[in-house]
């Protein structure tokens, strides 16, 4: 195979045609993904779209029309395989013709750490169907990201086996299909990522997986129910695992947060919400003086690499003592707060009052309530990313409360339990209140 992909040794040249047909198929949809993300960048004056692993020009294509609409634009495509980019760049720059979008073709493997000295910055970079062919899925993301503009956003697609590919070996109209379905690709996936060196694959956690959504409406305030089934293996874990997450935004200033799963076979269960507050509402003023109060009489030590030893000590006299409000800058480590605290009435099940947060400078405040042991602390010591309008988010520029079991409590039988097993159910409950106190 002489024109093979620089890692994955598919010979993508030999599929063109298919991911033409392929493309044609997906017109619509594509059009439709391309229009709102465009739409996302608002009023940029001829934005940057870079297409990471163009393949046969699809997208490219969509969002060359959905920047003819905008107005016009910049279309860089990306491949490592000089005849799919040749190929896609012809098919894009003929649906751009007469509109105001220049299409540009860039021939270079995504994974190169020389990406961001190639590309043009990108208000938009979109890579679909591409980590997975990487070797290192991790370093590839951070690489992707570093091609953003001030204030770009990264786009990325993931996709497995394909329905309309279906092979019927896999036995259609018999009961089991679904998990048939998943078998295959998990072996094809297996095999593709074999033959590469190096490889080192993307964390994947319940965080990163797709759930299924359903908004809802009542008298308190709307929400947004989440579902998820985490198959058996899933990450290493034994049982199928139906998770349920329910998120609601009060009329009172409220936000409820509740979790709930099931297993057919014993395993380990343990959620948290891991959200970041800046009570100024500005990531350049740093939250160290934060006036913070913690309900926890003790904390677990934890080790070298953060692991909890499995002792429980008192909070007092160390720099964790919360129990009375004080700054979070005051006694703060050098490297930032990321502890455990243990919660007063832990083990009750009842939901109490956890933590109180206030920001002295706008009178904001934040209440966790929770009936979870305990609470995580982080100082966000080693934030280091953009947020919100493109603003930048760097160390101790915000704060997380994390209602949760204890870390490593399956190997620490001293610790409140996170076995569940087939019969019973994982259940999380937590609220931020938040008000003003001048």
């Amino acid at each position: 195979m002489a024109h093979t992909h620089t890692h994955d040794n598919i010979d993508w040249p030999a599929r063109l045609a298919a991911l033409r047909r392929a493309d044609d198929l997906d017109a619509v949809y594509d059009r439709q993904v391309a229009d709102r993300l465009v739409g996302v960048l608002g009023d940029i004056a001829e934005p940057v779209v870079v297409d990471i692993g163009s393949g046969g020009g699809g997208m490219s294509a969509a969002f060359a029309q959905a920047l003819a609409g905008h107005g016009g634009g910049r279309v860089v495509l990306c491949d490592a395989v000089g005849e799919l980019l040749d190929a896609a760049t012809g098919h894009v720059r003929d649906v751009a013709a007469g509109t105001a979008v220049v299409v540009e073709a860039v021939h270079a493997d995504a994974s190169s750490d020389q990406l961001a000295d190639l590309l043009p910055p990108a208000d938009l970079v979109w890579a679909s169907r591409v980590v997975h062919h990487l070797p290192d899925q991790q370093r590839a993301i951070d690489g992707l990201t570093r091609l953003l503009a001030p204030g770009g956003w990264l786009a990325l697609g993931e996709g497995g086996l394909s329905t309309k590919c279906l092979p019927w070996d896999l036995g259609i109209g018999e009961p089991g299909l679904g998990d048939r379905l998943t078998a295959a690709r998990d072996n094809w996936f297996v095999g593709m990522r074999s033959g590469m060196s190096g490889v080192k694959s993307l964390p994947v956690g319940w965080n990163k997986a797709l759930w299924r959504a359903a908004p809802f409406e009542s008298p308190a305030g709307p929400g947004l129910r989440l579902a998820h089934v985490s198959p058996d293996g899933d990450q290493g874990f034994p049982g199928r695992v139906q998770v349920g997450f329910e998120y609601q935004l009060t009329h009172d200033n409220r936000l409820l947060m509740s979790a709930h799963a099931t297993t057919d076979a014993p395993t380990v269960v343990s959620m948290t919400n891991h959200s970041y507050f800046n009570l100024a509402a500005d990531p350049a003023h740093k939250v160290l003086d934060t006036e913070l109060q913690i309900f926890a009489p003790a904390y677990t030590p934890r080790d070298a690499t953060g692991i909890p030893t499995g002792e429980v000590r008192p909070v007092a006299g160390t720099s964790l003592d919360f129990t009375q409000p004080k700054p979070i800058g005051r006694d703060l480590p050098a490297t930032g707060y990321d502890d455990n605290l243990v919660l007063d009435g832990s083990g009750s099940g009842q939901l109490r009052k956890a933590a109180f947060a206030r920001d002295p400078t706008t009178g904001r405040t934040l209440e966790l309530w929770t009936d979870q042991p305990g609470v995580q602390l982080y100082s966000a010591h080693w934030l280091h990313t953009v947020g919100k309008r493109g603003r930048f988010c760097g160390p101790e520029s915000a704060f997380c409360l994390e209602a949760q079991h204890f870390p490593d409590s399956p190997n620490k039988p001293q610790f409140p339990s996170t076995t569940l097993r087939p019969g019973g159910a994982f259940t999380w409950r937590a609220e931020y209140r938040l008000g003003v106190d001048r």
